[in-house]
């Protein structure tokens, strides 16, 4: 299954203000190119001028180059900002490679071509082979150059005469797995493709390996794979059910744990629609459709209904992967023998990567497996938190517990321990205490609306600090300087209207010398 591109129209004008800044850092170029949203990557189909000079030979090469952000619809006819990481493109086939200078890239590419000068294409046999006995045709270090050997311990890449590892290609991930046999052991940490070439990238823990020897190559990741992919094919047609035949791929991933679906669609899909195509893709598992995969001229696939991708370039013969009438498209990727062999198949999450671009991201074969048991097992977690097997209602008997409760504070914080002491002094009525509970605000508003003339200041102390809420109607006491002068007792501060006023402190045991101190302060001012 191919990545699809956006593809923003080229940019003509552009393309003549192409100019080098003369910096080591960052260049800034303008031409045609295209987006491809797996990757986050600008594709420039036409040679970018400082560096081709540098490449001036391969003047048919494609570069990438990674950008530091993305730029709006508005900036798609503008030069674009550009780090020096350079990529080269084949085929649809992308391998980043950072380097450290202009010439980086020649030196790449020199490599690589002197070894398809050299040995010419290696033979992929990975359709039909997840073990094979192979020839090391080269070997190579880190930078690419040829070697003869690795040694133990030391990492590379190995070209092997035929292959059963797969490389990166069309959203599908490249194969792991081993060099084995009674003299060496090689672990194959990922494959990718150079100019048609299949390398992996090895790392020797055993041994050594020499260039013409003969070593046991074996996949180990293919199957989980395999069962991603073939069920993103399965995905795409359950969404062209669902949503309708306007739904295109915008994009995949698929690797042993998971698969990564972008489509076009304006709006996110609803839980209804979700469920249902999970719905389908699981029913098109159970019926155990049969895949087949043929070789075919590319009118023939066109005519028989295979999916091409958007905006790629086929030759005249194309790979065709079907699964009965369900699912027809060109890729080139590896997959089940049968729809059944893929297990069971979950919707993880769908989201929105860009405008008029969603995305689902999936599980199946043992990642299914692995995220059931995940549910499952937070499920009886909650069971046994809730102390009810029966988790909806355990949880609405929580929540009515909730409400009870916050019933019973509200009832609480309205009411004192104990009655509050009361005196008269002159005509007025004064109150000055400490409340254990209740809402200090609400029983001075209470006290305010039930009396003529009072003057009142309630302290609190819960857990580490102090509240002071004092209030004052038709008197000569200023409830904000009462305030002012009590708080600092406590170790704090506040202020407020002549009506009312509050503070806080921080010294639980000054309450009761505050309290004395407002009492005497009312009594001085009254």
């Amino acid at each position: 299954m191919l990545d699809t591109t956006i593809r923003y129209p080229a940019n003509k004008e552009c393309k003549s203000n192409c100019h080098d800044l003369h910096n080591d850092d960052i260049y800034q170029y303008g031409c045609e190119f295209e987006f491809y949203i797996d990757t986050n990557r600008y594709v420039f189909k036409e040679a970018i001028e400082q560096i081709k000079n540098d490449i001036s030979e391969f003047s048919n090469v494609d570069i990438l180059l990674d950008i530091t952000a993305l730029p709006t619809d508005e900036d798609k006819n503008h030069c674009i900002q550009i780090k020096p990481d350079q990529s080269l493109k084949d085929n649809g086939i992308e391998i980043s490679i950072p380097i450290t200078s202009k010439n980086g890239v020649k030196h790449y590419i020199t490599h690589i071509l002197q070894l398809i000068e050299k040995y010419g294409i290696n033979e992929f046999v990975g359709y039909d082979n997840v073990t094979y006995k192979s020839k090391i045709l080269a070997l190579l270090d880190e930078n690419f150059k040829e070697i003869s050997t690795l040694n133990k311990n030391s990492n590379g890449w190995i070209m092997l005469d035929k292959t059963p590892f797969y490389a990166t290609s069309g959203g599908q991930s490249g194969d792991v797995g081993a060099l084995e046999d009674n003299e060496h052991i090689a672990i194959i940490e990922d494959t990718q493709k150079f100019h048609g070439l299949n390398l992996s990238k090895v790392k020797v823990t055993n041994s050594t390996l020499n260039q013409g020897e003969s070593v046991d190559a074996v996949v180990v990741n293919r199957y989980e794979i395999a069962k991603h992919h073939s069920a993103t094919h399965l995905l795409q047609s359950a969404l062209k059910m669902v949503l309708g035949d306007t739904v295109s791929q915008a994009g995949s991933l698929n690797d042993t744990s998971r698969l990564r679906f972008d489509f076009t669609y304006p709006k996110a899909m609803t839980t209804s629609q979700i469920d249902e195509v999970e719905d389908l893709v699981n029913s098109m598992i159970a019926r155990g459709i049969a895949g087949n995969v043929e070789e075919l001229p590319i009118d023939q696939a066109k005519n028989k209904g295979a999916i091409a991708m958007f905006g790629e370039k086929y030759g005249d013969m194309v790979r065709v992967v079907s699964f009965s009438d369900v699912s027809v498209e060109f890729c080139g990727g590896t997959h089940v023998k049968n729809t059944a062999d893929i297990g069971s198949f979950y919707i993880v999450k769908e989201s929105g990567v860009s405008a008029g671009v969603r995305r689902i991201e999936a599980v199946c074969g043992t990642a299914a497996i692995a995220y059931t048991k995940e549910i499952i097992n937070s499920m009886n977690e909650i069971k046994a938190e809730i102390k009810n097997n029966d988790v909806i209602a355990g949880i609405k008997k929580l929540k009515d517990q909730i409400k009870d409760l916050k019933k019973e504070v509200e009832t609480a914080q309205s009411q004192t321990s104990a009655p509050i002491s009361e005196e008269i002094i002159g005509d007025t009525k004064v109150v000055v205490a400490v409340v254990e509970n209740g809402d200090l605000k609400k029983i001075v508003d209470d006290m305010k609306n039930a009396n003529e003339k009072l003057a009142i200041l309630l302290l609190q102390a819960k857990d580490d600090k102090v509240l002071i809420v004092a209030g004052s109607k038709n008197t000569n006491v200023k409830a904000g300087e009462w305030i002012l002068n009590i708080a600092p007792i406590v170790g704090g501060g506040g202020g407020g209207r002549p009506d009312f006023a509050q503070a806080g402190g921080k010294d639980v045991t000054k309450v009761e010398e505050a309290k004395i101190a407002a009492l005497a302060y009312a009594k001085e001012n009254l």
